[in-house]
């Protein structure tokens, strides 16, 4: 009996406990980092058929660190940071120049973040992925969840 009273206090000890433990990863952010990590895809169509390329967001204390694959000016693109400043609509983060351009220094990037249904009814939860250097805000690259991409290729 005394053992299992002991049981029953350690057990309610340890569930009272657990909104005390954070994860530190997710810590230092505005917003919550939990509405963008994870894995992200886009696709780019052709008369070929269709390639699909991955995202992934890991947040690390305060910033994000990840990668992005994409087709842009005839060739796959991939871009990897660690510096990625999160606000809850927005993550802005620095790469290296894009191989093939003359933009000298570190390329600036931002990831716009749009919830299910923000712009339309049946308008799965997006990314819009964009630089000054791949034509700005007016062309961006929309990544969806992988769940999604069925959406992405209808539209």
């Amino acid at each position: 009996m005394r053992r299992s009273i002991l049981s029953l206090l350690m057990l309610i000890c340890a569930l009272g406990c657990g909104d005390a433990v954070t994860d530190p990863s997710r810590a230092g952010f505005e917003g919550n980092p939990r509405l963008i990590e994870g894995d992200w895809a886009t696709l780019f169509i052709t008369n070929q058929g269709v390639t699909r390329y991955d995202a992934e967001l890991l947040p690390a204390g305060g910033e994000f660190l990840g990668e992005f694959r994409f087709f842009r000016a005839g060739q796959e693109v991939r871009i990897a940071f660690n510096d990625g400043t999160w606000d809850g609509m927005r993550l802005d983060f620095t790469t290296d120049p894009l191989p093939g351009t003359s933009t000298p220094g570190p390329i600036e990037w931002t990831a716009l973040y749009f919830p299910a249904g923000s712009t339309g009814q049946d308008v799965p939860t997006r990314l819009l992925l964009s630089s000054a250097v791949i034509g700005g805000p007016s062309f961006p690259i929309e990544f969806v969840r992988p769940a999604d991409l069925d959406w992405l290729e209808t539209h």
